[in-house]
């Protein structure tokens, strides 16, 4: 717990200064016969009397503050006695390369390869951090503004530079149809840096060379011809100096049969057909629901009948929800413009950050379903209702279409509702949800088996993800999906703590935890109040 807390006990003070007040003892007045057997008081003697009160009262004060400080575990600028401290480690993936012998050390824990140091240490104040200090740890610590004056800082060194491969992305891919598979590659280097890069699958080569990255983000793109299946790919570079563990990215392709896509629409949908291009799908117009065939289907301008009867029917579909009326799965509402908030389930693309960059118009609240992605002001901008997308917009007339990102993010919503379970890509210890009739098994990338928790009716969750690499969902007898696992991007960063921030957190270099001291003080004046007691 940081000082300011243990700050507001500071008013306890006062209890010494009552009991003081109750305590005083008051001269009663006698009526004596005779004044022959009285001896004159000593002014002096009741002076010295006051005053060793007034020092009794300052211990009892001394003490109560010196317990506080010590509970504060405030820093003190000389060493005094040192005990054994904890020693709490930082094991994140940018941290791998520092052996810990300590095997009492407390390990942090990770999320997607991000140290969880908030929850950590605002339950064990007290101890010494080794860590490289990497920024995306403490972003909630400078965010809330706490401080852990307990915690001494040992601050490990990074590499002079880093490669890192940070994120994976792919256009449609069909089969014997050319795709392209784009990968970001951070070079956190000063100058540019020359690598060599393989891409394989399951161990067969299908591209190697040399590149030579420039300072900061590059797209490396691979154009593919692959036949229909289930692919786990992945690319490494070379770099001795940097990090090791982000050396390698995992990504899965699944290449499938060209789609057939419905269009549902009163009028012709003249951007969607345009964004939807016949070289990845076969697109077709109609206008009456019972003309809705294919593999995947987009519907506009529906009256409440027709929008239940298209969300019973199997084939996989988006709806666009205008907000003329009120339906079963969403509310109208005056127009409200927002833009959409950071993240999003399809395909992980590199590209679809950019959505959040679109100021976007909508009439109408979701009201059903599975919310997969938020507008800024906290409304639904995607529901998933079964095996359905429904968006309070017209993504025909909507403003996003315009936009650059509008492609591939039709291809990423198209690629999530097809992919069913068969390929995914997350981040460390993230969920990995399955759908499956029979109950599955997953494989991990080391080959060990594990038995998914059932959540309901053949719904699945997986946790244990903690290990980059590819892991196998089986039936028992095939294989019926891959996940590719990987770190957080913002590991591959060489974006550590500035020192006047590791001082605001921490408390400044030179500085050592005081609780010994303070707790020899606070004794100090204890066994001198006992003492005065004493005398008095």
């Amino acid at each position: 717990m940081s000082f300011p807390v243990f700050f507001l006990l500071l008013p306890l003070v006062i209890v010494p200064v009552i009991i003081h007040l109750i305590s005083r003892k008051k001269l009663k007045k006698i009526d004596f016969p005779s004044l022959l057997f009285i001896v004159k008081s000593d002014a002096r003697l009741i002076r010295w009397f006051r005053l060793k009160r007034i020092f009794l009262l300052i211990m009892r004060i001394g003490l109560i503050i010196a317990l506080i400080l010590a509970a504060a575990n405030l820093k003190i600028p000389f060493d005094f006695v040192t005990p054994s401290e904890i020693l709490i480690v930082d094991k994140s993936p940018s941290m791998d390369r520092i052996e810990i012998k300590n095997e009492n050390a407390f390990i942090i824990p990770n999320k997607s390869g991000i140290p969880q140091f908030l929850q950590y240490l605002k339950r064990h104040p007290v101890g010494i951090l080794i860590t490289d200090a990497q920024r995306n740890g403490f972003i909630e610590i400078l965010k809330e503004r706490e401080k852990f004056p307990g915690i001494s800082i040992k601050k490990m060194d990074f590499p002079k530079g880093n490669l890192g491969i940070i994120g994976a992305s792919s256009t449609p891919s069909f089969e014997d149809e050319k795709f392209v598979l784009n990968f970001k590659i951070l070079n956190e280097y000063k100058d540019k840096k020359k690598t060599s890069i393989i891409l394989e699958t399951e161990g067969k080569i299908l591209k190697k060379e040399s590149s030579i990255l420039n300072v900061g983000e590059n797209i490396l793109s691979f154009e593919l011809y692959l036949r229909k299946g289930l692919y786990q790919l992945s690319l490494e570079l070379e770099d001795e100096e940097g990090f090791i563990f982000d050396n390698k990215f995992y990504f899965v392709v699944n290449v499938r049969e060209r789609k057939n896509i419905c269009i549902l629409s009163d009028a012709y949908p003249e951007r969607l057909i345009s964004a939807l291009s016949t070289f990845y799908f076969e697109v077709k117009w109609v206008k009456e629901i019972a003309d809705v065939k294919g593999d995947f289907f987009f519907v506009y301008n529906t009256n409440e009948k027709d929008e239940l009867d298209l969300l019973q029917i199997d084939i996989p579909g988006i709806f666009c929800l205008q907000g003329e009326t009120n339906t079963s799965v969403s509310n109208k509402i005056p127009d409200r413009i927002s833009t959409i908030a950071d993240g999003s389930p399809f395909n992980n693309s590199l590209y679809l950050k950019n959505l959040s960059e679109i100021p976007v118009r909508y009439s109408c609240i979701i009201t059903e379903g599975k919310t997969l992605m938020y507008f800024e002001n906290g409304d639904p901008f995607v529901n998933k209702i079964e095996n359905h997308l429904l968006f309070p917009i017209s993504l025909e007339k909507n403003d996003l279409s315009l936009h650059p990102v509008f492609i591939p993010f039709l291809f990423g919503l198209i690629d999530f509702l097809s992919e069913g379970e068969s390929g995914r890509n997350i981040l460390l210890e993230d969920p990995l949800e399955i759908k499956s009739s029979t109950e599955p098994q997953i494989i991990s990338p080391k080959g060990e088996k594990y038995k998914p928790h059932r959540i309901d009716e053949d719904n699945y969750i997986f946790k244990e993800t903690k290990e980059c690499g590819v892991y196998k969902i089986t039936d028992g007898k095939k294989i019926i999906g891959l996940a590719a696992v990987n770190t957080h991007p913002s590991e591959s960063k060489l974006d550590s703590l500035s020192e006047e921030e590791v001082g605001y957190i921490f408390g400044g270099e030179g500085f050592v935890n005081g609780a010994v001291f303070f707790l020899f003080i606070a004794l100090l004046f204890f066994v001198l109040s006992l003492f005065m007691e004493r005398k008095m």
